[in-house]
């Protein structure tokens, strides 16, 4: 960075995290009726649950992939802007095409949204890939705490009250479409705010990139989803061995625990698995980085799914 940084700088570098979580929290209102609205009660939760495994794994491959190609980025206006301003105006067209969905049925309804949601996916990592990069970028070590500061600020509380008191209400009242523009419109100025980040190009010829890492992240994906799965199927299976039980409560204690202990097994194998192929031999050196990693994990599932499942 040529210039001194100045006051508003801690603005132009941050704010795209308004606009992100903004997005995020909004989704998490308008898709789980969404999802509600084609395929009915009895369904909601499988197809929710389809939807949100499958964005989340997007979501992972390719905002790795969108910060690899922008740490090489040779644009003349920047590295991080480009996938900023091109991510941001893809993802004003799938929002809009999700708020269209409203006027569809049952399954078409349905896999609309499932596929506008991984497109959608797509196109917010990358700017969410590239976001990442700005105050490595740009900020000076000594002056990163500032900025990383007021970062968490814009990414987690501003958003949630945002959202709470001006999203929420507008959904809540039948106004899908409202909350969909008030959350178009904090992405919008958010990108164009960060347009005015003083980035430069980069000056160095980039080195060869080394897929290596990307490829065993997309293997890794690959098994974590195929173990999540495989526990859901058992799941599903005792959940037909039991159709002949009427006791609710029996139910209830048994499916429950059946599913806690799917999760249980699917966070420790997914984990311990995923670890091997990302660092290798150094996994088995370290054993209490892998167990870390499944209790941060472990905890993670719990609040995310009790969050993403709670407007039902």
């Amino acid at each position: 960075m040529n210039r001194t940084l100045r006051w508003y700088d801690h603005i132009t570098v941050n704010i795209y995290w308004l606009g992100l979580t903004t997005l995020s929290q909004t989704n998490g209102l308008v898709f789980p009726l969404l999802v509600q609205r084609f395929v009915g009660e009895t369904g909601k939760a499988t197809f929710f649950g389809t939807l949100r495994l499958w964005s989340l794994m997007v979501a992972l491959l390719v905002q790795a992939l969108m910060g690899m190609l922008s740490d090489r980025s040779t644009v003349r206006w920047g590295r991080r802007r480009p996938f900023i301003l091109l991510g941001t105006l893809a993802d004003l067209v799938f929002i809009t095409a999700i708020g269209f969905s409203v006027g569809l049925e049952g399954m078409t309804g349905y896999w609309f949204l499932f596929a506008m949601a991984l497109l959608l996916q797509v196109s917010s990592n990358t700017a969410h890939g590239a976001v990442q990069g700005l105050i490595p970028d740009l900020v000076p070590e000594n002056r990163r705490g500032r900025f990383s500061g007021i970062k968490a600020v814009l990414e987690i509380p501003v958003p949630v009250i945002l959202v709470a008191f001006a999203v929420g209400p507008l959904i809540a009242a039948g106004n899908m479409w409202g909350g969909i523009l008030v959350a178009m419109g904090v992405l919008t100025l958010a990108m164009l705010l960060t347009m005015l980040v003083p980035e430069k190009p980069l000056e160095i010829s980039p080195p060869k990139l080394d897929w290596t890492p990307f490829l065993r992240l997309a293997l890794m994906t690959a098994l974590f989803t195929a173990i999540i799965l495989g526990m859901g199927g058992v799941v599903k299976w005792m959940g037909r061995l039991l159709e002949g039980i009427g006791s609710t409560t029996a139910l209830f204690v048994v499916m429950g625990g059946v599913g806690l202990v799917g999760m249980a097994i699917a966070v420790a194998v997914g984990v311990w698995a995923s670890v091997r192929i990302s660092i290798g031999k150094a996994a088995r050196s370290n054993p209490s980085f892998t167990w870390w990693v499944v209790n941060r994990l472990a905890f993670l599932v719990g609040t995310t799914n009790l969050s993403g499942f709670a407007v039902y």
